[in-house]
């Protein structure tokens, strides 16, 4: 059995195989596509997971047909929201967008700083996924009524596996 290792950034994804013993035996590297929107940090969530799927299509088959295990790492605060058919109501919003700077200053002015970091361990900051969701609340109410769901990288890249999209702990504190 062999084990793959996805590491999908905001800007390349990396695969790699490893044996049993921690071996790499291959690896693909490519990068991941961006949408060019002034003022915005977006990636087109169906792009994405091609992009996913050719990587992976381009390991050796020999090694792929033997992956027994496979784990993702990503790029934490970047999400994109579905409806209840699981379709993209519009693209993966990313962590390094910041146009959630209106709603982050309204959550430290109604909660407080020092309340927002007990509760959820992070300084409050624009980068995080609660903030950008009460953006498109607040800014795009027709994307946000349609959206049922708010999945984060890996748990978008487990739903398009047909996988159940379960956020891990590490992944969840990094929401707010």
């Amino acid at each position: 059995m062999t084990f793959l290792g996805l590491d999908i950034g905001s800007s390349e994804l990396k695969i790699v195989v490893f044996d049993g013993v921690g071996r790499s035996l291959d690896t693909v590297q490519t990068s991941v596509p961006h949408l060019d929107i002034p003022g915005r940090a977006e990636m087109n969530a169906d792009a994405v997971w091609q992009t996913v799927v050719r990587a992976i299509r381009k390991l050796n088959p020999g090694i792929r047909r033997e992956i027994g295990a496979a784990a993702i790492s990503s790029h934490g605060e970047s999400f994109v929201p579905i409806d209840n058919h699981g379709t993209t109501t519009t693209n993966f919003i990313l962590n390094i967008d910041l146009r959630a700077a209106h709603e982050i200053a309204e959550f430290v002015e109604s909660f407080g700083r020092q309340r927002l970091y007990e509760a959820t361990g992070l300084a409050p900051h624009p980068k995080y996924t609660l903030p950008k969701v009460a953006w498109l609340r607040r800014h795009e109410p027709e994307i946000f009524a349609r959206s049922t769901k708010f999945l984060c990288m890996e748990d978008y890249l487990l739903f398009r596996l047909q996988l159940e999209p379960t956020i891990s702990r590490s992944l969840a504190s990094r929401t707010m």
